[in-house]
């Protein structure tokens, strides 16, 4: 803090010289946030001058930035978002830069009292549409005005159609800011259902199970015994992206476990 004083050489009253004196702050920072107030005085009186208020604010900065997530039909969304600044930061939210949010129209979008959560509720499809900022009219104009801001936005029963870019705006009077995260949404449905299978010891085993695979965001996980399958490429090789199981010269303890498809079990699994 420096204060510098300096003479008005061309001020006079009366002939005395009129003396001026000014603060500087450099480098502010919220500690500095405070009433100001200038006082002259002499060997005689002393005056005061109006208190002036000094405000720092600061742009809002991302505590917990969204992150790209990947789900299949049916699975909970829970997209974070958290940021301070000075003032608090409002979060908004925007799909795919659109304008519209139909479950804020559909009363589906709330808030909880002293819960920075924000609710989606009964996930339809008409949630695909895109909407820029989700607190509108008829749905949640603000979130909160806490310090500092976690926001949280999970969707219930999620919909192959609601995947998309989903868009955190924090906004303050300092400025604004924005990060985005890519919801993927896959189907989990199988076009084949594995059967019971007989073969003889050293006969090559096949098992099909097709999916319809988004690759190479997905893939087919296959398990024997609750235990993921080795797979050496040789003996146990997987063809068409792994939708197909061949294993060579079976063992009497593998050919016995294929013909009970409930302990020959396979899993589903994408990936980010």
């Amino acid at each position: 803090m420096n204060v510098n004083h300096s003479a008005i050489v061309n001020g006079t009253i009366n002939g005395q010289e009129l003396a001026s004196a000014e603060l500087l702050l450099i480098d502010v920072s919220t500690s500095d946030r405070a009433e100001y107030q200038c006082v002259v005085r002499n060997r005689f009186a002393a005056e005061h001058s109006i208190r002036s208020v000094l405000k720092i604010f600061q742009v809002p900065i991302f505590l917990n930035e969204p992150d790209d997530m990947s789900l299949l039909v049916g699975q909970n969304a829970k997209i974070m978002c958290a940021a301070t600044g000075i003032p608090a930061p409002v979060i908004k939210w925007s799909k795919d830069g659109g304008a519209t949010f139909p479950a804020a129209l559909q009363h589906r979008l709330f808030v909880r009292p002293n819960d920075d959560h924000l609710y989606v509720v009964n996930v339809t499809v008409e949630d695909q549409a895109r909407d820029r900022e989700m607190m509108r009219k008829g749905g949640v104009e603000r979130v909160t005005n806490k310090f500092p801001i976690r926001h949280h936005r999970p969707c219930a029963e999620v919909k192959r159609k609601l995947r998309g870019v989903y868009t955190c705006h924090a906004v303050n009077e300092a400025g604004a800011i924005q990060a985005s995260a890519t919801l993927r949404i896959f189907e989990n449905s199988f076009n084949v259902t594995l059967k019971d299978t007989v073969i003889c010891v050293n006969d090559t085993l096949l098992l099909d199970c097709y999916a319809d695979l988004a690759h190479p965001s997905q893939r087919m996980e296959w398990t024997f015994n609750g235990e993921p399958l080795f797979v050496d490429g040789e003996r146990v090789s997987l063809k068409a992206h792994g939708q197909i199981l061949a294993v060579k010269k079976n063992l009497p303890s593998f050919v016995e476990n294929a013909q009970h498809p409930k302990k020959m079990l396979f899993s589903f699994s994408s990936l980010k």
